[in-house]
């Protein structure tokens, strides 16, 4: 009788002690679930946030990227920087294979400010080509003319005058005739052009004539990345030629 009593007792404890413990046991494991819910839910709210903070300074960096200029854009650009010197600039072939950069154009700007401060126009001395007789007056052809270097090369941009002079009294009476023309061993010339002149007899001296030459000189710029361009420069000279020399 006691053992059942006590078996009887025993179960009673056992099941009121075992309810509450398997109720903690489940509590215990939907909780630790939820935990694990929620740490997956953070892990990929920071997966997202890293991703954001990685991406905005690459989206940052395309916004930097170089912008393509167009040729003409190009040409422009560079031809306006030369027009600050009295030059100008124009491309004459195109590779159209080639992307023009901004980087590209600023390079291009500080050649063109090279070519143009470097480009020099020096007179070049007089000379006597033909004398006749020492009599009065005397037909003779006399020379002068301009040194012009560039980068690229040089040319001898020559003065040629047919005058009559006054050979006892050492002075010029007229200029028959005038040619201005580029010298036939020019280093990548690509043009000349008188566009006017102007001359004094017996100026700046007794015998001597005084040219006043305006024109434009062109070279080539071969062998550029972005094709074969021309480089004018505007020329405004003084020349004087020793009729007597």
């Amino acid at each position: 009788m006691q053992i059942g009593i006590c078996y009887g007792k025993c179960k009673e404890s056992f099941l009121k002690n075992y309810r509450p413990l398997r109720n903690k046991l489940v509590l215990e494991s939907e909780e630790t679930i939820m935990r694990k819910g929620l740490k997956k839910i953070v892990a990929f709210v920071l997966t997202a946030a890293m991703t954001m903070s990685v991406g905005m300074p690459a989206f940052a960096m395309d916004s930097n990227f170089e912008k393509n200029i167009t040729i003409e854009e190009y040409e422009a650009a560079l031809n306006a920087e030369a027009q600050k010197y009295g030059c100008s600039y124009e491309i004459t072939e195109y590779n159209s294979g080639v992307i023009i950069t901004s980087a590209m154009l600023e390079k291009g700007i500080e050649k063109v400010k090279y070519l143009a401060e470097n480009t020099t126009v020096e007179v070049a001395e007089s000379w006597v080509e033909e004398n006749s007789a020492r009599v009065i007056p005397v037909e003779k052809t006399v020379k002068g003319g301009m040194d012009i270097s560039y980068p690229t090369g040089a040319t001898y941009i020559e003065i040629t005058s047919e005058v009559t002079v006054d050979e006892q009294n050492g002075a010029v009476i007229s200029v028959n005739s005038t040619e201005i023309e580029p010298e036939y061993m020019s280093v990548n010339l690509d043009s000349w052009q008188t566009k006017s002149y102007s001359y004094s007899i017996n100026s700046p001296q007794i015998g001597w004539i005084s040219y006043h030459v305006i024109g434009k000189l062109g070279y080539t710029l071969a062998g550029d990345l972005i094709g074969t361009a021309v480089f004018y420069k505007d020329v405004d000279k003084v020349v004087n030629i020793d009729c007597f020399k």
